[in-house]
């Protein structure tokens, strides 16, 4: 910087950091904050948000990001509930739940936890396949006193259906009504298709195709074109069945009303397209 006539300032710096981490080169941004410190300059609250949010961009994302949280507070910054979610997306992103529970613990002896702390780490472990271990996890999130939300449930749903646990899933639908008294959501409804249609049998599919389509029906947030592709893969590989997505009506929405009519269409066992709705199909 020196011998670009620049002097060491906060704003240069700055903007120098946030170069380096859009760039993915955060090896380069913690030698530039060594060089920073002995100019007695040191890197603010949103500079160490935006390295560790671009963490994602590094080889080593997860343990570059809890090197940075430990950064800042060898230089009198105590992370903030921004810095430890961010660090907790890039573990989400990288599938690596240990990390992750660090981060968490770490979160949970300085500051105040939230519902989208807690979605964060169910979602990291969930996203390595531990369907299991998140499950605990959600129930120490249930029984600290957090209230789980339609975001904890979707989070939920989608994991345990991309792990084939189906009666898993089943049961966390019926807590999301019963006991949580949640309105499903757009997600939600598409998580809890896409594990129906995960049935290994051809039989249990074909059983599923009712279920699927009562399921898309009964969604007042879910368009058509969001379930289509999982009510077709209900379907792949079951020609014969094509023709009973005639026999349930699909749910459009009047582009007018901007999603708030629905009128009720039947299929033609063609995909229907048009400004206002997408129907299912078989192709």
């Amino acid at each position: 910087m020196e011998q670009d006539g620049i002097r060491w300032t906060h704003r240069a710096c700055g903007a120098a950091l946030l170069a380096c981490s859009k760039a993915g080169q955060l090896d380069d941004a913690l030698q530039l904050i060594g060089k920073m410190t002995k100019h007695s300059v040191r890197p603010d609250r949103i500079s160490y948000l935006d390295l560790i949010s671009h963490c994602v961009r590094d080889e080593r994302s997860e343990d570059m990001a809890m090197t940075l949280l430990q950064l800042m507070r060898d230089t009198g910054l105590a992370p903030d509930v921004r810095h430890f979610n961010a660090a907790l997306k890039v573990c989400a992103r990288e599938r690596n739940p240990v990390n992750a529970s660090t981060i968490f613990q770490q979160m949970a002896t300085q500051i105040i936890m939230t519902s989208h702390a807690w979605n964060t780490l169910l979602d990291a472990i969930g996203r390595a396949g531990q369907v299991d271990p998140m499950l605990a996890k959600y129930r120490e999130m249930c029984t600290g006193g957090q209230q789980p939300d339609m975001f904890t449930v979707t989070t939920l749903l989608a994991h345990a259906a991309a792990a084939g646990r189906c009666s898993i899933a089943q049961d966390i639908w019926r807590e999301m009504h019963d006991d949580l008294q949640l309105e499903p959501d757009a997600r939600s409804y598409n998580a809890r298709i896409n594990c129906m249609q995960r049935q290994r049998s051809r039989r249990r599919r074909r059983q599923c195709l009712p279920k699927c389509a009562n399921l898309l029906m009964s969604s007042r947030m879910l368009l058509p074109s969001t379930g289509a592709y999982s009510i077709s893969n209900v379907l792949h590989a079951n020609t014969s069945q094509r023709r009973l997505v005639s026999e349930y009506q699909v749910m459009t929405w009047s582009s007018a009303q901007m999603g708030l009519q629905r009128v009720p269409r039947k299929c033609s066992g063609h995909l229907i397209r048009s400004s206002s709705c997408t129907a299912l199909t078989g192709r």
